[in-house]
């Protein structure tokens, strides 16, 4: 009990020193302390992402998109001080749709909003939410591509662009399948396997059931083929060589 009291104590201390320096400095705008944060924030975002060290984008972004909404809630919260429609504005509604909004639009993702309500917990702003994450990236879409490609870009990486919207995407897949394909089943022999290797150069054949039912049951690589067709020709080969030598000896003691 007395180790309870001492903390309190403490934390009663620090909490008057707290509001002394505060009110030695005075009341302070929240314009322009949002403004300020946002500026340095601003800064040393685009500092530590140019930097050649790992540093993450998305949480500074987030915080970016979170000030200039609380920004905008203020504004809105001075300008109708009784609300809108007889409903109380809350700033920090709004930071949150401006986080969420920056997020999603500077990344180019959608699942910022998800994100954002997983964070919060609550559903309430779902709906402006998703209408600013949608607004965002329709925008931004058209203006620029989002930071990891930008980077990429501008570290010379290698890059996959987009692909241009035009007749390739009429195109489906049965138009670049084949038809005619060889093939293997269990009722494949050893000549027809031979003739398959001969006149074939891939590297792998599909195993099906039957030719009259073509259902898949896997694939078969073409050394495994070959080695197959080399040993029954080898164990052909020795068992004709076995019975000319028990020939020989039944003529030779006839």
């Amino acid at each position: 009990w007395g180790k309870a009291v001492e903390d309190l104590e403490f934390y009663a201390d620090q909490r008057d020193e707290a509001v002394a320096i505060k009110s030695s400095f005075g009341e302070t705008n929240i314009f322009v302390s949002l403004l300020l944060f946002l500026f340095i924030q601003f800064f040393f975002t685009t500092v530590s992402v140019t930097l050649p060290i790992p540093a993450g984008v998305f949480f500074p972004v987030f915080v970016l998109g979170a000030c200039f909404g609380r920004l905008v809630g203020e504004a809105m919260a001075v300008w109708y001080p009784e609300g809108i429609t007889h409903l109380e504005i809350l700033p920090g509604g709004y930071a949150v749709v401006g986080a969420a909004a920056m997020a999603g639009a500077v990344t180019h993702t959608i699942s910022t909003s998800v994100i954002v309500f997983e964070l919060t917990g609550q559903i309430t702003h779902i709906l402006p939410v998703m209408i600013a994450v949608l607004v965002a990236n329709g925008i931004v879409q058209h203006l620029q591509p989002s930071i990891y490609d930008s980077i990429i870009m501008i570290k010379k990486l290698p890059f996959l662009p987009d692909l241009n919207r035009n007749k390739m995407y009429n195109i489906t897949v049965s138009d670049m399948m084949q038809s005619n394909v060889s093939f293997v089943s269990y009722q494949t022999t050893f000549a027809q396997l031979r003739t398959l290797l001969n006149d074939s150069s891939f590297r792998s054949f599909p195993l099906v059931d039957a030719p009259a039912s073509m259902i898949l049951i896997g694939s078969v690589q073409r050394t495994n083929l070959q080695k197959l067709l080399h040993d029954h020709i080898l164990a052909m080969h020795t068992e004709r060589q076995k019975g000319g030598t028990w020939y020989n000896r039944w003529r030779h003691c006839k």
